[in-house]
């Protein structure tokens, strides 16, 4: 859809060239990783079922309408985590379990970056929160993104007054 609306809007001196690049990307996004497999290594051959896609699908276009989301960066970050635990539970998300996201997510802990790993977390409970149109719903209730990024320094390693002079 966003293809068939950036190619017949491609009049350059209508559309300014950030929202060019804006749909480019949009158009990517649904292209992809909704409806196909991402040209990167790691995902070569992988797809999405039919299940995840549609609903995927459904939540892009949300994402694009009814979300205080307006960056194309954000909704492309959101579709590629949501993209990445399809494919790591491959399955239809109304029936992926609160373990099976525990699971993933104690993997995804294990080999991603503390902010990488809380963003997955902010998108898989927006998403779920969403899914079953419940802003507290049973399945993400206990997830508190950002509480694994509090860090405790020790004291002594913090400078006094006299090795700041």
């Amino acid at each position: 859809m966003i293809k068939q609306i950036l190619e017949s809007e491609l009049d350059v001196f209508k559309i300014n060239e950030k929202e060019l690049q804006r749909r480019r990307l949009l158009a990517r996004v649904e292209s992809q990783y909704i409806h196909g497999s991402p040209g990167r290594r790691q995902y070569k051959g992988k797809c999405l079922i039919k299940e995840q896609q549609s609903v995927l699908e459904e939540y892009f276009q949300h994402l694009l309408t009814n979300s205080r989301i307006k960056s194309a960066v954000t909704i492309l970050n959101n579709i590629v985590g949501l993209y990445q635990l399809g494919i790591n539970i491959p399955k239809p998300f109304s029936t992926i379990t609160k373990r099976d996201l525990e699971k993933y997510l104690s993997q995804l802990r294990l080999s991603a970056a503390q902010t990488t790993y809380v963003n997955h977390q902010v998108t898989i409970k927006k998403f779920f929160c969403w899914l079953y149109n419940d802003e507290n719903c049973e399945i993400v209730r206990d997830f508190k993104p950002g509480s694994s990024l509090k860090r405790v320094i020790d004291e002594s390693q913090l400078l006094t007054h006299e090795d700041i002079q």
